[in-house]
C-alpha cells in the first residue's frame, strides 16, 4: 500500500514526470546492505572464517611450543583474527563492485597476476624448497592463488565474447607444426588457441615450478569452465589426452616438483599396498602420521583441540591440517568442510 500511495503521489505531480522513484520495501532500511546478495554464500563465508580460527588454533600448538617463550598459541590467534579483520572488509568491497568492472579488469589483473608469478622465482621467500612467498611486512603474498583467481577471471572474460560462435571454434591446432601456416590451422590458432587455450596454458606453465599441484588444479578448473563456456567436447577430450601426455613428460624429465609429486604417489601406493611394520612415531612421515589421525578421528572426532598427532606432525600448519581436524572433529564434518569449499 506504501509503495502504491508513493506511485500516486509521483504520478500527480507535474514535476517528476518521466522519472522513476524507488522506494525501499516496507521493514528495509533505505539504501543497500551491508550483506546483500546471496545469503547462503555469506554464511558459507562466516563459518568458513571461524573455523580457519579453529584449526589455526589447533594446528601452532606445536609451533608456538617450538618457539618457547618466544612465541604463544594466543599469537598465531591473533595474527589469524588480524587476518581476518582486514580481508573480511576487502570481501565486502569487492562484492559490491559491479561485475563489469571485473569484466574490464580482467586482462590487467592477469598479466600482473603472471608477472608476480615470476618475480617471485627471484624475489620471493623459499619455503619447503621452493621459492612461493613474496614478503609484505608483518604478511607473505602467494602470487600464484592470485594468478588462480585472476586465470578463472579472464577466461570466463574471453568464453562469454565468443558464446555466439563457441560451439563452432577449435582450440587444439595440428600437432604437426609443418601445418601451422595453412589457412585453416591459422584461423584455429587465432580464434581458439590464442584467446583460449592460451592464457590457462601459460598460467600452468608460470605456476608449476613451485607448486605443481596448484597447476593441476588449475587446468582442471579451467577446464571445467570450458565444458561450462560448451567448448566443443572433441575438443576438450584432445586437450586432456595432451595434458595427460604433458604430466607424464615431466614426471620423466623431473621438471619442476615433480619428484615430490611422485614421492607422495609412492608413498600412498606403499600404505595401501604393503603391510606396515611397526615404526617409533619420529620415524613416521606426514602423510603417515595423517593417515593416523584420519584414524584416530573416526565419525565423530576426538573433540575439539583433542588430536594427539598434531603435536606429532613437522609440519602441522601446512595442508595436514585437515588431518587433525578430521582427528577432532571426526569425518563427518570433514566432509561438510568439504562440501563448503
Amino acid at each position: 500500500m506504501e509503495a502504491e500511495k508513493q506511485t500516486e503521489k509521483t504520478a500527480g505531480n507535474p514535476n517528476t514526470e518521466g522519472t522513476t522513484v524507488q522506494t525501499d520495501a516496507p521493514g528495509q532500511e533505505p539504501g543497500m546492505k551491508l550483506f546483500a546478495g546471496d545469503k547462503v554464500l555469506w554464511i558459507i563465508i562466516a563459518a568458513l572464517a571461524v573455523i580457519s580460527v579453529l584449526v589455526v588454533y589447533s594446528s601452532t600448538a606445536k609451533m608456538a611450543y617450538d618457539a618457547h617463550t618466544a612465541r604463544s598459541t594466543a599469537h598465531f590467534l591473533r595474527q589469524q583474527l588480524l587476518i581476518l579483520f582486514v580481508c573480511v572488509p576487502l570481501i565486502i568491497i569487492v562484492h559490491k563492485i559491479n561485475s563489469r568492472i571485473y569484466n574490464h579488469l580482467a586482462l590487467v589483473a592477469y598479466a600482473g597476476s603472471v608477472l608476480l608469478t615470476l618475480a617471485v622465482y627471484f624475489i620471493g621467500a623459499t619455503t619447503n624448497g621452493a621459492a612461493r612467498w613474496i614478503p609484505l611486512g608483518p604478511f607473505q603474498f602467494q602470487p600464484s592463488e592470485a594468478l588462480k583467481v585472476a586465470t578463472v577471471l579472464f577466461l570466463a572474460r574471453q568464453l562469454a565474447g565468443r558464446q555466439s560462435v563457441i560451439d563452432k571454434l577449435r582450440i587444439i591446432p595440428s600437432l604437426n607444426p609443418l601445418r601451422w601456416k595453412r589457412p585453416d590451422q591459422r584461423k584455429i590458432w587465432r580464434e581458439g588457441t590464442w584467446p583460449i587455450l592460451a592464457p590457462v596454458l601459460l598460467s600452468c606453465v608460470v605456476i608449476f615450478p613451485a607448486h605443481t599441484s596448484s597447476a593441476v588444479l588449475v587446468f582442471f578448473a579451467s577446464w571445467v569452465m570450458m565444458l561450462i563456456g560448451r567448448v566443443r567436447i572433441r575438443e576438450l577430450v584432445k586437450l586432456l589426452g595432451l595434458a595427460f601426455a604433458a604430466v607424464m613428460l615431466a614426471g620423466l624429465l623431473n621438471l619442476g616438483r615433480s619428484e615430490t609429486a611422485g614421492g607422495r604417489v609412492e608413498t600412498w601406493i606403499d600404505l595401501w599396498t604393503k603391510p606396515q611394520t611397526e615404526k617409533p612415531i619420529d620415524q613416521l612421515t606426514d602423510t603417515e602420521r595423517s593417515m593416523i589421525a584420519i584414524h584416530n578421528g573416526g565419525i565423530l572426532g576426538e573433540g575439539a583441540g583433542q588430536s594427539a598427532m598434531r603435536v606429532e606432525m613437522i609440519h602441522p600448519e601446512s595442508d595436514y591440517a585437515y588431518a587433525f581436524f578430521v582427528e577432532e572433529y571426526g569425518i563427518v564434518l570433514a566432509l561438510l568442510l568439504l562440501l563448503l569449499y
